[in-house]
């Protein structure tokens, strides 16, 4: 561990005996950072790195030739072996059966078991979405197509086929199921 200057070491100290406060040994470490410069000028980290590195790598063996870094202190595992190991397990496992595409089979049958029933819909814009207002005697669309309301109000309203909201349930449920 490097050794901190005495600047550093008197504010630490006054922290811990909470003479000061965290703000000034805030701005007290600014200012001695700023006048020190970052720790790698300083002398007891030339000295700490001198200790650490010595004239060879002891983690990798590279010698007065390399570059050595105080941070080297372990080699990174190749991952090529782990590959490999990876690929020959995945070769030696039996191919797995795709269920999905039977499934999806099934789905669609489920979904095309449905009959669909006559509904009432808006004459404007065909949707479901209207209601009956009993004090206008009239129906109103309450569709939102796009950015705006539909909002036609009609006497009678148009016919179209589609699912109700039971036959939907109904369809989830065996879908589910299956």
């Amino acid at each position: 561990m490097i050794e901190l200057p005495n600047e550093l070491q008197k504010v630490e100290k006054e922290l811990k005996e909470r003479r000061i406060t965290g703000d000034e040994a805030s701005n007290s470490v600014f200012l001695i950072r700023r006048k020190l410069g970052p720790p790698w000028h300083w002398k007891s980290w030339k000295v700490a790195r001198a200790k650490v590195l010595d004239t060879q790598c002891k983690t990798c063996g590279a010698g007065a030739e390399a570059i050595l870094y105080v941070q080297h202190t372990f080699k990174n595992p190749r991952v090529q072996p782990y590959l490999d190991a990876a690929d020959i397990k995945l070769k030696a496992m039996e191919p797995v059966v795709d269920w999905r595409p039977g499934l999806k089979k099934e789905m669609y049958q489920i979904r095309d078991a449905a009959v669909p029933e006559m509904r009432d819909c808006c004459p404007s814009c065909k949707s479901l979405s209207i209601q009956y207002r009993k004090g206008a005697n009239s129906w109103i669309c309450n569709s939102k197509s796009g950015m705006e309301y539909c909002g036609h109000i009609f006497n009678t309203p148009a016919r179209k086929v589609a699912l109700t909201a039971a036959q939907k349930r109904k369809i989830r449920r065996d879908k589910y199921k299956a």
